[in-house]
């Protein structure tokens, strides 16, 4: 009895084994698969030397503007927050400032502070890629899980381009790899890959919504006619005093 226990136990944990061993290489494959197709991995390669984590989706809007207009949303700290922390339960943006310049260009680090349930918490996003009007890509560098619960190396990427005059496709591209192999394997991030998804629809939304009010404004002010100055208020004349009359003058 108790030698077939121990069969049964160890056949068990053969097919157990195998079963993993099966799911961590369909789980690899799978991830050669999707790099192959990866065409922002190729948009990247000689910009940068950080390696990219596994691909997993993108989203697209388009935007009536330019793409010049588009990037001054997409890379103004001011904004940051508003779309890049959306949809996070129980996180308020405290505020949003760079480390080192004035620009989000290559090397730079956008600092995000943000208030949680356990406290504030310092986000940072390292700027891996910055081709002006056409490509940034964003590292979470630093984060406590805020932005990225359950994924290992996070990277944001962002490709603008021009369907057709006066009009930008903005892209959002998710890189991450799974914290835990086996989480991987079988059930990546437990529907973190859905979240993540849900995520980008709605910070894209919001980069949509800031654009768009953007160069309404823009259109706004150019058309409206030149300020009309009120002339300057002429000088009153001092009256002369009237001479005294000499005496036998009428």
């Amino acid at each position: 009895m108790g030698a077939d226990s121990t069969k049964s136990r160890r056949s068990l944990a053969n097919r157990l084994r195998n079963a993993v061993a099966l799911a961590l290489f369909a789980s690899a494959a799978a991830g050669a698969a999707r790099a192959d197709n990866d065409t922002y991995r190729m948009r990247v390669r000689g910009l940068t030397d950080v390696p990219y984590p596994s691909y997993q989706g993108d989203r697209c809007t388009t935007i009536e503007g330019s793409r010049e207009a588009v990037w001054k949303i997409l890379t103004n700290p001011r904004w940051a927050s508003q779309w890049l922390l959306t949809d996070l339960d129980a996180v308020v943006p405290l505020s949003a400032k760079l480390k080192k310049g004035s620009a989000l260009t290559k090397g730079e680090v956008l600092v995000l502070g943000v208030e949680t349930k356990d406290g504030p918490r310092t986000v940072e996003l390292t700027v891996l890629v910055a081709v002006e009007n056409q490509l940034l890509a964003l590292a979470v560098t630093k984060d406590d899980d805020v932005i990225s619960p359950g994924a290992a190396n996070l990277i944001y990427t962002f490709v603008l381009e021009t369907p057709e005059a006066g009009k930008t496709d903005l892209y959002w591209a998710t890189h991450y790899d799974s914290d835990s192999p086996l989480a991987a394997a079988f059930s990546p991030l437990k529907g973190g890959k859905r979240r993540y998804e849900a995520r980008v629809e709605r910070g894209l939304l919001v980069l949509w919504g800031l654009s768009e009010a953007s160069v309404s404004l823009e259109k706004l002010r150019a058309a409206a006619p030149p300020a009309v100055r009120p002339a300057a208020p002429t000088a009153t004349p001092t009256p002369s005093k009237k001479r005294p009359r000499r005496k036998g003058e009428p």
